[in-house]
């Protein structure tokens, strides 16, 4: 799930989750804006602050892979 869309399902601000996962909210919202990969440190963040929902696979147009093949 891209961040974005996970933000709109939890009905939440970029600000909001800037501030839970302790990064500025210039950052997430370049995340956003400019559709790139953040950092190691703040996917990790991303990752916990979303309980999994986001994940670094999200930020790519990849396709999702079926598990066991």
């Amino acid at each position: 799930m891209r961040l974005e869309d996970w933000l709109k399902k939890e009905e939440r601000s970029k600000a909001w989750f800037a501030r839970r996962i302790g990064v500025p909210q210039s950052t997430i919202a370049r995340i956003i804006a400019d559709n790139r990969a953040p950092t190691h440190q703040v996917m990790e963040k991303i990752i916990e602050g979303t309980n999994g929902e986001v994940l670094p696979n999200d930020f790519f147009d990849l396709p999702k892979v079926a598990e066991g093949g």
